[in-house]
């Protein structure tokens, strides 16, 4: 058997520590290899909370409009709690919600958007958070249609999107 010199065949030499660093293969790439329908997943799973944030936007409203301010109404007529002055208070209690909640969403976007692997993380935690509350709402608001819908929509999108986004070729772009 006849030995070939270090550098006439496709393997390295023992002791090289370029071919150790690059895999000591040919054709390996140090890089995770990225699925094919990868990029299409993350642009679902981008779509898909998009979508839920509208109808976290939509049922924000709602329940102000159906909810909170009727009731709100009813306590400013009566002597007691007018007193209090408690109207201006939900206002500013549903609007800094609605920020804080599309914040977390636009969060979670841009950081999917940047290929991160938090963004899926926090994604998951807040999805999680957001079945939870929604089933609880279900509960809360059983009179109100409008509401009810919203929220069976909002957790079968959170549900959708917990599926897209833990698929693994989603995990292979992610960094």
């Amino acid at each position: 058997m006849s030995q070939t010199p270090y550098g006439a065949n496709d393997y390295s030499a023992p002791n090289d520590t370029q071919a150790m660093y690059m895999g000591g293969q040919p054709g390996f790439s140090p890089e995770s290899q990225v699925a094919p329908d990868a990029e299409q997943k993350l642009k679902l799973s981008q779509m898909i909370l998009l979508g839920s944030l509208a109808v976290y936007v939509l049922t924000a409203v709602a329940t102000y409009l159906l909810i909170t301010k009727p009731m709100m109404d009813a306590f400013a007529s009566d002597p007691e709690f007018a007193e209090l002055g408690l109207g201006g208070i939900s206002v500013t209690s549903v609007l800094i919600s609605t920020v804080i909640g599309v914040a977390l969403y636009l969060l979670v976007y841009l950081l999917m958007g940047k290929r991160k692997k938090v963004g899926r993380i926090l994604g998951f935690i807040f999805a999680g958070i957001g079945i939870a509350s929604g089933l609880y709402s279900l509960s809360m608001y059983f009179t109100e249609i409008a509401i009810m819908a919203l929220l069976v929509i909002s957790i079968g999108l959170a549900i959708a999107w917990i599926i897209v986004a833990a698929n693994k070729s989603v995990s292979t772009i992610l960094r």
